[in-house]
């Protein structure tokens, strides 16, 4: 499709990007349904003629603006447009917005199956700009008529795990429950901004130091702190910890590995080479509570151990495993 002479080149680099931050929400069947809606209407419009009145004033490239104004007009024309429809999904979903969940509210209200496309878009955009879904999810959910409800329930039992848990999290929202621990990510976020936050000190850190107002350093140091007591007490957190470094270095390009190393010191060596042979983990010391949810992003509590080994004996963090 990138070698087609109408196409703009923002075409395939969008398309690439789709297919690059899915693997992030672990959710390959929604992504795939938002490449092939994209290049499905691509198609469409490369193939319109150009004498059609949409093509006056312009160049006649089929550029992602115009890709947006196409399927909005096959959606006035169409409200079960599916192609087009997904499309303005996949250009909200670049942009970090929210408003893509509307998109999907009418289809999840006959259709509570699709909670699993709902979830991943919520999180696509939490973890693309940090911003919570969660006020935009509520009000999808807090739209669904009883049977809909109902059905979740049914789900979140579901043998499939991703619709389980996607199921369980809109349960979650719907409870009240923040949406980072609704989704089984709350810890792997506290641990992802000590991180940042430690890779943002100076030299004993991974970043180069900053002058910061002494009240937002003061907070910095309390959520670091938090982390440190957080690992000592439960040495399995380093499943989350592995995992947000490795975020912090491949999606947030921000270097982590010392920050990482720093944070590994607090938990007992022992305790990971036990986790890196196979052993399994102890309850939680102190009044550290367990994981509401799994971290779909770990890899296994051993795969962590021993790349934290690696990582406390000057190696690098990256492979993940």
């Amino acid at each position: 499709m990138s070698g087609h002479p109408a196409l703009a080149d923002d075409l395939p680099r969008s398309l690439r990007e789709l297919r690059r931050e899915g693997v992030a929400v672990d959710a390959p069947d929604f992504v795939a349904r938002l490449v092939r809606a994209v290049e499905t209407v691509v198609r469409d419009l490369d193939a319109l003629p150009r004498t059609d009145p949409f093509w006056a004033n312009t160049n006649g490239r089929a550029t992602w603006h115009k890709v947006s104004r196409y399927c909005e007009e096959r959606l006035a024309r169409d409200p079960g447009d599916q192609a087009a429809r997904w499309t303005l999904l996949a250009q909200d979903l670049e942009g970090g917005l929210c408003s893509g969940l509307d998109l999907l509210a009418g289809e999840l209200a006959t259709r509570p199956e699709l909670v699993v496309d709902v979830v991943a878009t919520a999180e696509w955009v939490w973890l693309r700009v940090g911003v919570s879904p969660w006020a935009a999810l509520r009000r999808v959910l807090d739209g669904l008529p009883p049977a809909s409800r109902a059905a979740l329930t049914r789900l979140a039992g579901s043998s499939d795990e991703r619709t389980g848990r996607a199921a369980r999290a809109a349960l979650a929202v719907l409870a009240g429950r923040p949406f980072a621990d609704a989704v089984g990510l709350a810890r792997w976020d506290r641990l992802l901004t000590a991180l940042l936050d430690r890779a943002s000190e100076g030299p004993d850190g991974a970043g180069p130091p900053r002058t910061v107002e002494p009240e937002t350093a003061r907070r910095a140091g309390e959520v670091v702190a938090a982390a440190r007591t957080l690992l000592a007490e439960d040495p399995t957190a380093v499943r989350d910890l592995v995992s947000a470094a490795w975020w912090c270095e491949v999606e947030v390009e921000t270097p982590a590995t010392d920050a990482a190393r720093d944070l590994l010191a607090t938990i007992d060596r022992a305790r990971l080479e036990e986790f890196a042979a196979g052993a399994p983990p102890t309850p939680p010391a102190g009044n550290a509570r367990p994981e509401a949810g799994v971290n779909p992003r770990a890899g296994t509590l051993a795969e962590a151990a021993r790349t934290a080994l690696r990582v406390l004996d000057g190696g690098p963090l990256l492979p993940l495993h």
